[in-house]
């Protein structure tokens, strides 16, 4: 993967750390961006440790002019795009009665628009260089809705639909598009979740995210960030040249169709 670069949104912690250290062991330069920029920094250390070059940008995803502003300083900065991660995210865990009009428009802002605002902008350097590899992180909500996910699961559908719509358009470029669905993926983005569904259920802290893994999960491990890095790093390699418009199931058996 000499002189390629990829970028990835999110990529400050969680699943989007471990794609990002992936993708640079792969040999990637790298375009990390988070909306913090202290978490941002620290992952572009890791980066140059690992030997590539990186650069960090401290954006969110949800403004387009942002996200203009993140693609301008990347291709100056390298002159090229070849992988790009949408995995900037937000999670809502919301009863009925707790819904409302603004946490709509926040999960779908990030999730959905972020999404697309990226690919809107990855594409544009990818067709002119008729190659490229966009990769969104969806979620096993994207295929089937999860209790009192609404918000998060509307927002996720978008996400696979949007990558099925973009491979078709974009493949006659040599682009492909595809979703990545991790399942219950520890992450701090899920003790978010499992703090909120613990009290729902009356339970401790930490039994959600064990009951909807024994309920789900067909291994004996739960799913870890560093299960969902090697397929990004697969569809991003030569081997996942010919995948396009798929969804891909990470979550140790949670049924996908």
């Amino acid at each position: 993967m000499a002189n390629k670069v990829a970028m990835v949104t999110g990529g400050g912690r969680g699943i989007g750390r471990a794609i990002v250290l992936r993708l640079a062991g792969d040999g990637f330069d790298m375009v990390v961006n988070s909306r913090q920029e202290q978490t941002v920094r620290a992952v572009v250390e890791e980066v140059t440790k690992l030997g590539r070059k990186a650069l960090g940008i401290p954006a969110d995803v949800s403004k387009s002019d942002l996200v203009r502003m993140m693609f301008d300083k990347a291709l100056k900065e390298f002159g090229r795009l070849d992988v790009l991660v949408t995995n900037a995210g937000v999670t809502q865990v919301n009863t009925l009665d707790e819904l409302t009009e603004e946490i709509w428009d926040r999960t779908m802002d990030v999730n959905a628009k972020g999404t697309f605002l990226c690919i809107l902008e990855a594409a544009k350097q990818m067709i002119k260089q008729k190659s490229g590899r966009i990769i969104a992180i969806g979620s096993a909500f994207s295929v089937e809705a999860g209790i009192y996910h609404a918000c998060y699961s509307a927002s996720k559908f978008a996400v696979r639909g949007m990558t099925q719509a973009f491979a078709k358009e974009l493949g006659p470029h040599g682009i492909t598009v595809n979703c990545i669905a991790p399942g219950i993926i520890w992450t701090d983005m899920w003790k978010e979740a499992d703090e909120k569904l613990s009290n729902i259920f009356g339970m401790r802290r930490g039994e959600a995210f064990e009951k909807f893994t024994q309920e789900n999960v067909m291994l004996p491990e739960s799913g870890k960030p560093e299960h969902i890095a090697p397929v990004v790093s697969f569809l991003a390699s030569e081997g996942g040249g010919y995948i396009t418009a798929s969804t891909v199931s990470v979550g140790g058996g949670i049924p996908i169709v």
